[in-house]
């Protein structure tokens, strides 16, 4: 009995085992949708003919049309005192800074009261001259005019040497101040030290009419900014017309060599009060009547120039010739015409 029971335990584990060996039915897939072609969407421009430009947007300063800054001509002196603040209004004439004078006054002062003293003789010496002719007559003695023409050419010899040593020292001393050249408003000061000396370099006083303002710009384009040229200058989003001018000729002594100055056109009178920003867009080059596209739309590969034109809603290589490059895109001198599409990137 334990023998029969033995053989039926491995005759079952191999129909089990062949029950789970059965194939297995793959699912149905469900038929395939045809979907109608549709090409790929593409950022696209459509050529038309205009102008194309190359331009620089300029940063303008406005200043004053008359200004002028004042240095001391003779170095290492003590600079004494400077006598205005930024925004006084000054007259011509006036005495803005200066050094140390106290010498030169005193010495001044001094050649003053020689001169009065020549002056006082020879004056005298002409008052007693008919009294002694008078008293010459009385007494019977000889006039002798020759001792009056020699004491009066002493006296005048003398006054005219103390004259030119008092023109002198005033020459010396106004060198040692400043004085306004013009009536106008302080619009810099030297600040300064006790002890501080002069330098013909320094900066001391600038003095300005603020009754006109004037344009000014730098950098490597007022190369193009000829004079008599006429551009739009913009202040505070107003547009205004302004001739480039020869500053030699205008009066203005002080500029650098890459810098330029317009004026409003027409000679109207403007000041421009406070603080405003102004703006100059110089046209660098211009091609009129041209096919342009952006630059993104050209491609380049081993010196060759191609973009991609859209036909049949597919896209097709299509080579190129370029020309002038302006700010917002680069003219196409052959290979297009207007009215393609081409393909943007």
């Amino acid at each position: 009995m334990t023998k029969i029971k033995l053989l039926l335990f491995p005759a079952a584990l191999l129909f089990f085992a062949g029950c789970f060996a059965l194939p297995v039915e793959e699912p149905v897939l469900p038929p395939p949708v045809i979907q109608p072609f549709s090409p790929a969407a593409h950022t696209t421009v459509t050529l038309t003919r205009g102008t194309l430009t190359r331009y620089r947007s300029l940063s303008v300063n406005i200043v004053p049309a008359v200004e002028f800054v004042l240095t001391f001509e003779v170095p290492d002196i003590r600079i004494q005192s400077i006598n205005v603040e930024v925004g006084d209004e000054v007259s011509a004439g006036d005495i803005v800074a200066e050094l140390d004078r106290e010498a030169f006054v005193q010495a001044i002062y001094q050649a003053e009261r020689n001169v009065s003293a020549a002056l006082i003789q020879i004056s005298h010496l002409e008052e007693a001259y008919p009294i002694n002719q008078l008293e010459a007559i009385i007494r019977g003695d000889a006039i002798d005019e020759s001792i009056l023409a020699e004491d009066r050419g002493g006296l005048q010899t003398e006054l005219a040497a103390r004259q030119l040593v008092t023109r002198f020292l005033h020459d010396e001393d106004e060198l040692r101040v400043l004085r306004a050249p013009i009536d106008g408003t302080v619009t810099q000061t030297l600040t300064f030290r006790d002890g501080d000396v002069s330098s013909r370099d320094i900066r001391v006083v600038t003095i300005a009419d603020e009754t006109r303002s004037i344009f000014s710009v730098t950098g490597w384009e007022t190369r193009y900014l000829v004079p008599g040229d006429i551009h739009t200058v913009m202040v505070n989003q107003e547009p205004f017309d302004a001739i480039v001018i020869d500053p030699v000729e205008f009066g203005i002594t002080r500029f650098e060599d890459n810098q330029a100055f317009l004026t409003v056109y027409g000679g109207d009178v403007y000041t421009f009060a406070g603080r405003v920003f102004a703006s100059l867009t110089l046209i660098l080059e211009e091609a009129p009547d041209v096919i342009s596209v952006p630059f993104a739309a050209v491609n380049t590969v081993e010196g060759r120039e191609f973009v991609y034109v859209l036909e049949d809603g597919l896209r097709a290589i299509r080579n190129v010739s370029t020309g002038m490059e302006g700010n917002a895109g680069i003219e196409i001198v052959t290979g297009l015409q207007e009215g393609e599409v081409v393909v943007i990137g």
